[in-house]
């Protein structure tokens, strides 16, 4: 992967990407702004890059964040497994009183996503008050199910999914879970996302981020 921005910040930028593997690869431009939650998967210009081919990219500044950012990397667009299970669940909004401090635990919403293996969603679950930000638990080790927990402090609403990190280097060693991206609004209102091991890209992973939706 190479990039330009001849221009300077929040001007166009030119990405090119040659897969050298030997798979076919989906993959969109990331973004990294300069504050914790301000990663950006450009979802909405996905490409399935076939192997020894190669696509470019032409972002101008009307897709990007509000804020500077440097385009200096890809993330692979990472769908829902067929069959699996790809859970998503809304945690009810905390009252306005709690968010200044520790909220209490919370029911579960609605799921977004199905697959065949649904044991475990008929009813309501209690889940843990979430913080602002990001965290995520994998009680199982690696290669099991993965919750992933968002809470949006920001004063402006975002669509987020999660990302998972691999062992590897570089552009290629990046997922975001673009299939089950959910929105989230601002006030303190939260997401949790479950992961189940058929999602998991073909490496170990550490699932312990978000990324913005554009």
């Amino acid at each position: 992967m190479s990039w330009q921005q001849p221009g300077g910040a929040n001007t166009t930028v030119f990405m090119q990407y040659v897969n050298c593997g030997s798979t076919a690869r989906v993959l969109a431009p990331f973004a990294v702004g300069a504050g914790s939650e301000s990663q950006y998967t450009l979802a909405r210009v996905c490409r399935t890059v076939q192997p020894e081919g190669g696509t470019r990219w032409v972002i101008d500044p009307s897709y990007f964040p509000p804020e500077n950012t440097t385009m200096q990397t890809v993330t692979h667009c990472w769908p829902p497994a067929p069959g699996a299970a790809a859970r998503s669940q809304s945690i009810a909004p905390k009252a306005a009183a709690d968010r200044a401090g520790t909220p209490p635990a919370q029911v579960g919403g609605a799921k977004l996503g199905a697959g065949l293996n649904q044991q475990g969603t008929g009813g309501t679950r209690r889940t843990a008050a979430v913080p602002c930000g990001t965290t995520w638990a994998q009680p199982g080790g690696p290669g099991t199910t993965v919750t992933v927990d968002y809470g949006n402090c920001m004063g402006v609403p975002t669509l987020i999914a999660p990302l998972a990190v691999g062992d590897g280097h570089g552009p290629d060693a990046r997922y975001s879970y673009t299939g089950i991206a959910q929105y989230v609004p601002p006030g303190g209102q939260a997401a949790q996302f479950r992961i189940d091991a058929p999602l998991f890209p073909p490496e170990p992973t550490n699932l312990q981020w978000t990324t913005r939706v554009m």
